[in-house]
């Protein structure tokens, strides 16, 4: 249903629903090469960080890095499509696929399947914990925090610490050792042994790959508008089309962030998987799309600080000082 009054149709949720259950189904041969052409990138450039770094000048090192990085990020979108089990249609194929891919993105199955499915039911819902996503607190309930915790906070939402430090406890000491099973236990033996005992450069393309994939989550949800709402109003459909943004993101990068940056859609239905996201989006009649955050490069940039939800001015804010480069974005705006 389509209404009218203004100048571009806004669509129903009702519309939105039924084009996007057009492309809610997986596609087995389609997940195949997605997983073939991300290692085809990964495992040539991962031997070549491991084998011939050493001997090879620093542009040529941090180009391998910046390719390994980038298909390790893939590799997670990936395992992401699997742990909503919608990479293939076979819930043991994609149980498979996650266990197989988390041995290169240091993620537990079940946990981080866990942890995300109830991001998916409550993300925008002020009256729940949400840990999936990077905006963990209101201004108001950071004002009420005791000293320390403030102290505490305001060190660890600083972007540089954020988006450098915590992947690497995230993925380098808590998924792996604390909630991690066999495969992800694995997984950190083998890359801690690569990074001490053959490359230092392993471990730089780690970091990378931590930092640029909570760059994008961060991204996914952290960009005004804001939707936020208590339980009593929350809506999963406005935190899809409202509070998930689509990202403007450029080739090659787009081969990196495998269609994720079409967050509405992904967030409204886990079923549609990741590489149908962007013909879903483009397919979709003018104005359906009317409403979502459409964020392009410069406040990509702007965003990155944004550390706490503002419910008085319904908006998501850093802390100072970044607080007033955004300032300055905005009214240069």
């Amino acid at each position: 249903m389509v209404k009218s009054g203004v100048s571009s149709p806004v669509y129903s949720e009702e519309a939105r629903k039924a084009h996007i259950a057009r492309f809610a189904s997986s596609d087995d041969a389609q997940a195949m090469r997605e997983l073939i052409q991300t290692g085809v990138v990964y495992i040539p450039a991962m031997l070549f960080i491991l084998f011939f770094s050493a001997s090879m000048p620093l542009w040529i090192n941090v180009l391998a890095m910046t390719v390994a990085g980038g298909a390790s990020v893939r590799a997670f979108v990936l395992f992401h499509d699997a742990c909503h089990m919608s990479l293939f249609r076979s819930p043991s194929a994609n149980r498979r696929a996650a266990n197989i891919l988390s041995l290169v993105v240091l993620t537990p199955f079940e946990r981080w399947r866990d942890r995300h499915n109830h991001h998916h039911n409550v993300f925008g819902d002020l009256g729940e914990p949400d840990l999936g996503q990077t905006i963990q607190f209101t201004r108001k309930e950071f004002n009420d925090f005791p000293l320390y915790k403030k102290i505490g906070w305001r060190i660890i939402r600083d972007p540089f610490v954020f988006f450098f430090g915590v992947p690497m406890m995230l993925w380098g000491l808590e998924y792996p050792l604390r909630y991690g099973d066999r495969y992800t236990f694995l997984a950190w033996v083998i890359h801690a042994t690569l990074v001490t005992q053959c490359s230092s450069y392993f471990g730089y393309m780690l970091i990378f790959a931590g930092a640029f994939g909570t760059i994008l989550f961060h991204l996914q949800h952290a960009v005004n508008s804001a939707y936020r709402a208590d339980s009593a109003t929350h809506s999963s459909a406005r935190a899809a089309f409202e509070g998930s943004t689509c990202l403007a993101v450029a080739w090659p990068i787009t081969w990196v962030t495998c269609n994720i940056e079409y967050h509405h859609i992904h967030h409204y239905s886990t079923r549609v998987p990741s590489y149908k996201l962007a013909e879903c989006h483009h397919s979709a009649p003018k104005g359906m799309w009317l409403g979502v955050t459409h964020v392009p490069f410069s406040r990509q940039l702007a965003a990155l600080p944004n550390a706490m939800y503002d419910t008085e001015t319904k908006t998501v804010e850093p802390f100072w000082p970044y607080n007033l480069l955004t300032s300055a974005y905005n009214s240069a705006d």
